[in-house]
């Protein structure tokens, strides 16, 4: 059990490392060709799991779902010279129930579901040296 533990720290700080040296490689750029820290900061903060509930609650009301399986996608891509975008998408299918939740609802309910079952959500954001964040795409 010790040795997979290792194992799995290793994997992560990899997969980390890789992420951050293909963030600084290929995105995060001013004009001049120089790296761009903020731009960095911004995109590796985005690229998180807490990212996305932001991306989920921006679409309405909040699915809550007990079972099934998940898929999160994150995809960096070039943008024009100075900036970045980024693909964010989440996939829940499969669950056996599920709960809508809305600010102003303290009384949700669940609900039951089961094969078939399918949420899916996304947004498209272009990251801009001047540390400007623009939504081109929010799919709920």
């Amino acid at each position: 059990l010790e040795q997979q533990s290792d194992e799995v720290e290793r994997l992560k700080e990899d997969f980390a490392t890789r992420v951050a040296v293909h963030v600084r490689q290929c995105f995060v750029c001013d004009k001049d060709g120089t790296e761009n820290s903020l731009l960095v900061q911004a995109v590796t903060s985005i690229l998180s799991q807490s990212a996305m509930a932001h991306i989920e609650r921006a679409c309405g009301e909040q699915v809550v779902v007990s079972g099934g399986e998940q898929e999160l996608l994150f995809e960096l891509l070039r943008g024009p010279p100075g900036a970045c975008e980024l693909r964010l998408s989440v996939e829940k299918v499969e669950f056996s129930s599920c709960m809508m939740c809305s600010q102003l609802d303290a009384d949700a309910q669940m609900f039951p579901c089961g094969e078939g079952s399918r949420i899916a959500r996304s947004a498209t954001l272009r990251l801009a040296t001047e540390a400007s964040v623009e939504v081109l795409d929010l799919n709920a």
